[in-house]
């Protein structure tokens, strides 16, 4: 299933939105541990924001509450971005304009909010959401040097995949990948 999946996760391939601006860290003197809900924002009805408390794990020694936000990198096992600010989508098709929220806010561009990514990203109501194209043109547009699938040689060894990862992450960038399995995207 790996060999069959691998090809078009590769093929539809990632806004691995090496999402640059020319800087190594997000200077980010302002922190926002989680991204604000702009006011009005219906929050209870439907996507992740909407998930009931009590679904939660509580405190066990089976589900640790991990703080990534505090997490750190550590050399050779796993790259964090410290004090990544977070966001839970309030709609089920805007898990790319959520997810791009959380990187403008990395590089301190607090100017947009969830609803207003997409409309600027030309998402479209569930099950469609937002094309890889428009991601990169909504950031392309504002100025940022885009790295993604559509402008970039296609990747077919796993290597090199890991190599289009790590790289920006290793410099502090943020990387937004395409989930081809669920059609969202992550952070």
């Amino acid at each position: 299933m790996f060999k069959k999946l691998w090809p078009k996760a590769i093929a539809a391939c990632l806004l691995a939105g090496a999402l640059s601006m020319g800087t190594a860290f997000a200077a980010n003197t302002d922190e926002v541990r989680v991204i604000p809900y702009p006011a009005g924002l219906n929050t209870k009805t439907e996507g992740a924001s909407s998930a009931p408390t009590e679904i939660n794990h509580a405190e066990s020694p089976y589900f640790k509450h991990l703080d990534i936000y505090e997490m750190k990198t550590i050399i050779g096992r796993r790259i964090v971005l410290p004090h990544y600010p977070t966001y839970q989508q309030a709609r089920e098709y805007t898990c790319g304009p959520a997810a791009a929220l959380t990187v403008l806010y990395w590089y301190g561009n607090k100017d947009y909010d969830e609803m207003s990514l997409a409309k600027a990203m030309k998402t479209q109501g569930y099950p469609i959401g937002t094309s890889l194209k428009n991601m990169v043109n909504f950031f392309q547009n504002i100025g940022w040097n885009v790295k993604s699938g559509l402008n970039t040689d296609k990747i077919s060894r796993f290597e090199d995949f890991r190599i289009f990862l790590m790289e920006p992450l290793s410099h502090g960038r943020p990387v937004l990948v395409e989930n081809v399995e669920w059609g969202g995207i992550g952070v």
